[in-house]
């Protein structure tokens, strides 16, 4: 509210509240991926607006730069390999911020996009196959992450159908993450460790 107010008064551009509000969303979903407690939020936004000052970019970041509650990158990385997004608050926010992050000068309408497993939720025989052996160990550890997600309009199409034919679909695809699927010649534990990609100013 206060960052808003600055904005009404004409002290902050509306380039630098969007860049403060990325910063405080930032925070609060670092730490929520990393298991740590939203119990201090009242008392550090308290903090956080003392150093707002006249430059309120300069000031939100460094307050969080100092805040050792704010989980650092490699933290932040290994813990949202495994981080259940399917199930929280935050899957498709997620994944349309990692989509809008490839800065495509003609943006696909994610409108009508749903959430897509690529590996499917109910093995069949040759999901099974795909997986080989360890599809057991490998179903319930990597279902529900980062790394198995995408967006597709045409989920009910995609349904339970192996990777072999999720691929051609995923290869007509106009968003980006989604396509860049289709390269993959197969879908296992090494594909849903290494994607999506994670920056460090993510």
């Amino acid at each position: 509210m206060n960052l808003l107010h600055h904005r009404e008064e004409g002290q902050v551009s509306e380039d630098d509240l969007v860049q403060c509000l990325e910063m405080v969303s930032d925070f609060i979903l670092r730490r929520y991926v990393c298991g740590l407690s939203s119990r201090g939020y009242s008392r550090w936004f308290v903090f956080a607006n003392r150093e707002l000052g006249d430059q309120p970019v300069e000031g939100l970041g460094r307050f969080f730069l100092d805040n050792k509650e704010f989980p650092e990158c490699e933290r932040f990385r290994q813990s949202f390999v495994h981080f259940n997004l399917y199930q929280s608050d935050y899957g498709r926010y997620v994944l349309e911020m990692l989509e809008r992050a490839q800065n495509h000068k003609e943006p696909a309408d994610l409108s009508e996009a749903q959430i897509d497993h690529v590996m499917s939720q109910i093995l069949s025989d040759e999901w099974e196959a795909d997986l080989v052996s360890e599809f057991e160990q490998i179903h319930p550890e990597w279902l529900h992450t980062s790394g198995d997600l995408t967006l597709s309009a045409y989920n009910p199409e995609l349904y339970n159908h192996p990777f072999r034919i999720k691929r051609e679909e995923y290869d007509r695809s106009n968003i980006t993450i989604t396509r860049q699927l289709a390269g993959c010649p197969s879908w296992g534990e090494d594909q849903q460790r290494s994607a999506p990609p994670v920056a460090d100013n993510d």
